[in-house]
């Protein structure tokens, strides 16, 4: 009379690796009554056994069996203290516990990453009506029986889930079901189904399929008709395993997407979406990549800076801004891009100087020369302003009427002197338009690449390269706080998705925290972008007040975030 069967199979035959019984046990549930696979509560633990940790271990066949766990037919439980990974075995009669344990917090960060987001998924997994188990073939022709391959799905929803549980690594292709009944018990009606077909998938020729593994964070893009023909083929090393949702098809009238295909190799990328962008995205990207090289912060932080060596600089830049004009379209006030990219980058070079000779508070001047260094041009610090200076006037390239403030191309050409800067229509923000590019093209993802070429981790070059549209972004809004109100100011510049990235923007409570560290960060970079630019330009009637000004009201803004605990939003009510 119970509605709900513990099914122990799952914990003893998974913990001695005893597979090919296990999966014969599924096999055969499935050939007689396919439904019965809903009433098993699956466990890796109760209060009669060893904790998971004990009979599992930490590690990836954990891991693999907890995947399974939240990806099977049925109900799954976890046990007291399995996500903590406490190891004391709790009895049914245990009025406490006699250890002294704290979770294990790699142990819970690793299921909040892995595992939750499939327990989240449970309506694609826990029925059994489309539920299909697969021999997993290797290249030799057998079927490895160490390899759990099953695929489930609800309404459009479908996931894949492959695991090997063995030490061992293999590789093999899922392709076809084993035999599942699709009549009664009494009349069975056997059949195996393909991948394809237990996926519901369009094989049209023109089909092409996406999904997401769920444990690397990686899509994956797949030709449907060739992967109805041959399967998936996968490789697992011991105790991996794969688990494929956000399935999704698109269309190739084109062949646009047959170009990514072949591009992509089957590697997987962080987003198929923004790999396809940025493949129609080439003739920008090419030059653009170029203009970001290690090579070129190499000549832009020599000892020298000579003609030559920014002749070369200006010939990549001119490139990548004729890409610009021939995407949007527009003629383009490249002239005066160019020679407010190398003031810029010239007023850089001679900051320490400049920053002295003009009248600033003696601890305002040591904040904002602080950590720069006096003879050697150092490139890990001084790539971020380096960058915003090459592509802070890019946005000119879009300014109204642009046409009308080119120079001319040839020095032999006669024509009446043209001045080399103008003022554009006010209007036109250069700025903004320079950071919605730099996040609608996706060159803030090339310049950290750049910057990881440069020797910098992943995450330090990702951080950097973040850092540099923020300061072209918000250099204006910084600038202002000395006169505007502050509440749309610094609600413009937090609700940035790369200031909340680069600040490690935390929400707990209904409230938003940031990194102490990374706040600073932001902090410190501004008041130098701002003083380079502004020194550049000498758009400002008085730099010394504007860089005492920024320094305080950074000083003020990071001072109140501090009171209240890093938590942002009691800091701007505060300040507001």
């Amino acid at each position: 009379g119970m509605h709900r069967v513990y099914n122990s199979a799952f914990m003893h035959m998974l913990k001695k690796e005893d597979n090919a019984s296990y999966r014969y046990l599924i096999k055969n549930t499935l050939e007689f009554d396919a439904q019965i696979l809903k009433r098993y509560v699956n466990f890796m633990n109760n209060p009669d056994e060893d904790t998971a940790i004990a009979q599992f271990g930490r590690g990836d066949k954990y891991f693999g069996a907890a995947a399974l766990l939240a990806t099977m037919p049925g109900l799954p439980m976890f046990g007291h203290g399995q996500i903590e990974g406490f190891t004391e075995k709790y009895g049914m009669e245990y009025r406490r516990a006699y250890r002294d344990e704290s979770p294990d917090a790699d142990l819970v960060a690793r299921h909040e990453r892995e595992i939750f987001p499939l327990v989240r998924r449970r309506h694609v997994f826990s029925g059994a009506r489309h539920f299909a188990f697969y021999d997993f073939v290797t290249p030799e022709g057998w079927v490895d029986e160490n390899v759990f391959a099953y695929s489930n799905r609800d309404g459009g929803e479908r996931g894949l889930v492959i695991y090997n549980n063995a030490y061992s690594t293999t590789r093999g292709v899922v392709h076809t079901s084993t035999a599942v009944n699709e009549g009664s018990v009494e009349d069975k009606r056997l059949r195996r189904l393909p991948l394809a077909e237990a996926l519901e998938l369009d094989v049209e020729d023109t089909a092409y399929v996406i999904f997401l593994d769920a444990r690397t964070g990686l899509e994956y893009l797949h030709h449907a008709p060739t992967l109805a023909e041959r399967g998936l083929h996968v490789e697992l090393h011991g105790y991996e395993y794969r688990a494929l949702i956000d399935w999704r098809q698109v269309r190739d009238f084109d062949s646009s997407w047959g170009r990514l295909h072949a591009e992509l190799a089957g590697r997987g990328v962080p987003s198929v979406d923004e790999a396809y962008l940025e493949m129609n995205l080439a003739a920008l990207l090419d030059p653009f990549r170029k203009l970001v090289a290690p090579d070129t912060f190499a000549l832009l932080s020599g000892k020298t800076l000579d003609e030559q060596d920014w002749q070369t600089v200006e010939d990549r830049l001119t490139v990548f801004l004729d890409a610009i004009r021939d995407k949007i379209l527009l003629p383009g006030c490249r002239a005066e891009a160019l020679l407010r990219a190398r003031a810029e980058v010239t007023t850089l070079r001679e900051l320490r100087e400049r920053l002295t000779a003009l009248n600033i508070e003696p601890g305002v001047l040591a904040t904002l020369l602080e950590g720069m260094p006096e003879s050697d041009f150092s490139l890990d610090y001084w790539r971020v302003p380096l960058a915003a200076a090459l592509l802070r006037p890019i946005g000119l390239m879009a300014a109204p009427g642009s046409e009308s403030l080119e120079l001319p191309d040839s020095a032999d050409t006669p024509a009446a002197p043209v001045p080399a800067t103008r003022p554009v229509t006010p209007v036109f923000d250069v700025t903004a338009t320079s950071a919605a590019w730099m996040r609608e093209w996706f060159l803030t993802r090339q310049i950290a690449r750049s910057f990881q070429e440069m020797g910098s981790d992943a995450w330090h070059a990702d951080m950097d390269a973040r850092l540099v549209r923020i300061a072209i972004a918000h250099d204006r809004d910084v600038a202002a706080l000395g006169t505007e109100i502050w509440a749309p100011l610094l609600d413009h510049v937090f609700q940035d998705p790369d200031v909340r990235v680069f600040l490690m923007e935390n929400r707990f409570g209904g409230h938003r925290y940031v990194n102490r560290e990374q706040l600073q960060r932001l902090c410190a970079a501004f008041p130098l972008t701002l003083a380079a630019n502004q020194l550049s330009r000498k758009s400002c009637p008085d730099i010394s007040l504007l860089l005492e000004q920024c320094h305080d009201d950074l000083g003020i803004l990071a001072d109140a975030v501090a009171d209240a605990g890093y938590d942002l939003d009691q800091a701007i009510e505060g300040l507001i």
